[in-house]
């Protein structure tokens, strides 16, 4: 069999495609990164259960790692953070009002009625 070679998702590539995961890299940059096409990636997933684990286990790293970054942050009284992590973990959003005023000027032209 000719033509591109198979690609081989060793040990070592999918640990790669964990810790780009964790980075919050999307899929297609992951494949930018690897060398690889989109193709390549979904045919990966298809058949290499390790492949969808990777994706998976180093997105749940990344936003973990947030998170405890952002929870320290919150712990050290950044007023900023705080505000961020009552509205995206407890689900608290503030309320504003906006007020907008706008003058405009209408020009009309009376007509006469004729009889």
């Amino acid at each position: 069999m000719s033509g591109i070679p198979r690609f081989i998702w060793t040990d070592e590539v999918l640990r790669q495609v964990e810790t780009l995961a964790g980075y919050g890299l999307t899929q297609e940059k992951i494949c930018a990164v690897l060398g690889i096409s989109r193709m390549t990636l979904t045919r990966g997933k298809k058949n290499t259960e390790k492949l969808s684990d990777a994706l998976a286990r180093g997105q749940a790293k990344g936003e973990a790692a947030a998170g405890r970054s952002l929870f320290d942050r919150v712990k050290d009284g950044d007023v900023g953070a705080i505000k961020w992590y009552e509205m995206t973990r407890c689900g608290r959003w503030e309320a504003s009002r906006h007020d907008v005023t706008q003058e405009t000027t209408v020009k009309v032209r009376v007509v006469p009625h004729a009889e």
